[in-house]
């Protein structure tokens, strides 16, 4: 029985693994950590042993606990997989699975590690922490996510291009074939002192080398051009479905994650576009090469054939050890990104605090690993080459030591040979491209797992609201949310409408409901309600972005001139905001120029200039909803009073609600909300 393993990525992803063996062991379905992670509201801490176990429910597994002593363990029974609660070399406590037990060893997935393997009694005992969790499966789950075959509906719409492609790589082989013949000819022709024709016999496949050159190159240029189509499809699609995503879900992959992503889908186009055209050519060229030879010689066909079936029984074998490697260096290759980033981040705070030497040492540590594993991932696939180039040239040998009596008694000519030999590359060549894409099904299949719930999007469970009417109130009903598995605020009930400003202390939960309410934060329970009518969570990004206005803390701004970033590149500016006297003292108070050029949120503009500049790019759009969160906390008191009451004035119909803890703001507002006042109001119903 092969028993599935999950490797983890990070540290506290060892409860996640577990579960995504748990789901392949019990339903026989992969499952990638990036999508059980979207599952969690908080997937960069540790899964507690009852988050683990109302996560496993969302997949029809039951997963009960219990405290057990050392020699309890040692009496049970393992008939299912247990997870179970160790420390480890580092003395954290993780969780691992055992699938079994046999005499005094134990079978052990440790997602730590690299593989499922054997612990003895004595040593697992030393790392038991005394609970364990009994698994059984509850229900048949079946996963909504598609197939791998899924993917082949980008080629939809290049069909044609395919086409076009196979029919001029089979025209490029077939002319390939009338190449090699040329050898066969020439032989012959030596063999039978006949030099008449030699001439024209020259001219001729110089022709034909033309030919083949000039399909070759027109080959290469629609292979290029369908696999940059197929490229541009696929992350197309899958930023699309990226934009449609809330901050929540957004903010539970990393940065180097959302890379890698972008990586496994030009890897999936790379197959999509190039080796399955391939495929199906060197298929084809496979069979006629068969039934030439078996036609012309069927001695060579059989020896050719034992090469064949000796090569891909060997790629089956490399298949296990390629997918054992090239999972290390994958997994390595996220820890070393990770840490690249955070290099980068963190230049001006590692300068400061000293920490420069310390965190290039760390870097270089996982550059090593990340090194060290290609490295045996590049042997693994030079020792596969080495044996199928050895294992080929053996086969030549055999062919050309079993044809010398051939030759000898007339059966066929030199010629003959050289060319039955480069007919059997054409057979070698299909088993070899097919037993190299086996070896590389784990990569492809990999990726396509962590790629698939981002390019094929879910359908929503209720039909999404895409039109609405003017944004009057907002109606929040017994609305609760956790973070960090702490209660930021518990059945709240309030309406906002108006002009308001919200206060408290830090932590209190500005932030988020902030992002409630513009659902880039996904309500965990009760509803916010627009005109109390109107659920949020079943409207449309898209209509969100037409309705409401969020301006966050973390304030970007984008490359291009500063006139460009308050234009918002022209997406819906109502240009006479410039014509205003308020805005034209805050550009001349604040040193503000409209052709200033700025380079992708790496400016020489103050954070107070950035504020102010996307403070003023939210007066020119038009919506029915302004969020700000803290948005003037770098401004002087002189330009952020002017703002704030010229937003006031300019948006006097509209729902402001402005968060912050700033005195001078907070006296500009005729409704204060205190939300600490509030949520403690709501405790005591």
């Amino acid at each position: 029985m092969i028993y599935p393993f999950l490797k983890q990525e990070s540290i506290n992803d060892c409860g996640f693994a577990c579960l995504g063996m748990l789901i392949e062991y019990y339903h026989q379905q992969k499952i990638s950590l990036l999508d059980l992670k979207m599952q969690y509201y908080h997937p960069e801490t540790a899964l507690s042993i009852f988050d683990l176990g109302q996560l496993a429910n969302k997949y029809q597994l039951t997963l009960t606990p219990y405290q057990i002593t050392s020699q309890e363990f040692v009496e049970l029974k393992i008939n299912q997989p247990l997870i179970v609660y160790v420390k480890n070399e580092d003395g954290d406590f993780h969780y691992i699975i055992i699938y079994g037990k046999k005499g005094h060893k134990y079978l052990m997935a440790d997602p730590s590690t690299d593989k499922v393997k054997w612990i003895s009694r004595d040593n697992f005992l030393t790392i038991f922490q005394g609970i364990i969790l009994f698994t059984k499966q509850a229900n048949k789950w079946v996963s909504n996510r598609t197939s791998f075959f899924t993917l082949f509906v980008f080629l939809k719409p290049y069909r044609k291009t395919l086409c076009a492609i196979f029919a001029l790589t089979l025209l490029l082989n077939l002319s390939l074939i009338f190449s090699k013949s040329f050898l066969k000819v020439y032989f012959d022709q030596l063999t039978n002192a006949v030099n008449n024709d030699l001439g024209i016999i020259f001219i001729t496949f110089i022709i034909i080398l033309v030919f083949r050159l000039f399909v070759n190159y027109f080959t290469t240029l629609l292979n290029n051009y369908l696999n940059q189509q197929i490229t541009k499809k696929l992350l197309g699609q899958f930023i699309s479905n990226f934009n449609q995503l809330s901050y929540q879900e957004v903010t539970k992959i990393s940065r180097s994650n959302w890379i890698k992503l972008q990586e496994d889908l030009a890897l999936l186009a790379t197959f999509l576009g190039s080796h399955l055209s391939q495929l199906l050519v060197t298929f084809l060229m496979f069979l006629i090469s068969f039934f030439i030879l078996l036609i012309m010689n069927s001695t060579i066909l059989v020896i050719v054939l034992i090469e064949n079936i000796l090569s891909f029984l060997m790629m089956l074998v490399f298949l296990h050890v390629h997918k054992y490697h090239y999972q290390l260096y994958y997994n390595q290759g996220v820890k070393l990104q990770n840490e690249t980033l955070a290099l980068y981040d963190s230049f001006l705070s590692q300068r400061g605090s000293n920490l420069t030497g310390y965190l290039s040492y760390q870097w270089e540590q996982q550059l090593n690993a990340f090194l060290t594993k290609n490295f045996k991932l590049q042997q693994v696939i030079l020792g596969q080459n080495l044996l199928q180039n050895f294992l080929s040239q053996i086969i030549s040998y055999i062919i050309f030591y079993f044809s010398f009596n051939l030759i000898f008694h007339a059966v066929f000519s030199i010629g003959d040979l050289l060319f039955y030999s480069a007919l059997a590359i054409y057979m070698n060549d299909f088993i070899i491209s097919n037993s190299a894409l086996i070896v590389q099904k784990t990569k492809f299949y990999d990726a396509f797992i962590r790629t698939r719930s981002f390019i094929f999007k879910q359908a929503p469970e209720e039909s999404e609201i895409i039109s609405l009417p003017t944004i009057t109130t907002f109606n929040l009903v017994e609305l609760s949310y956790t973070n960090d598995a702490e209660m930021l605020f518990k059945n709240v009930n309030l309406t906002f409408s108006g002009h308001l400003f919200l206060k408290g202390r830090s932590g209190i939960g500005k932030t988020t409901l902030l992002l409630l309410l513009s659902k880039m934060l996904l309500t965990q329970q009760g509803e916010i309600r627009i005109n109390n009518n109107y659920n949020l969570t079943l409207l449309s990004p898209t209509l969100i972005s037409t309705k409401i206005y969020s301006l966050v803390q973390q304030q970007y701004l984008f490359a291009g001139t500063v006139y460009d970033n308050i234009t918002n590149f022209n997406q819906g500016c109502n240009y006479q905001i410039f014509n205003y006297e308020e805005i034209q003292t805050i550009f001349h108070r604040n040193q503000i120029k409209l052709t200033t050029f700025i380079n992708a949120n790496e400016s020489s503009l103050s954070k107070g200039q950035i504020q102010i500049i996307n403070f003023i790019k939210m007066l020119g759009q038009d919506r029915d909803v302004y969020l700000i969160d803290e948005g003037l906390s770098n401004v002087d008191n002189v330009s952020k009073k002017i703002l704030i009451q010229f937003l006031l004035k300019l948006k006097n119909n509209k729902i402001i609600i402005y968060a912050g803890h700033d005195l001078i703001i907070e006296q500009c507002f005729k409704q204060i909300v205190d939300l600490e006042t509030e949520f403690n109001r709501n405790d005591k119903r």
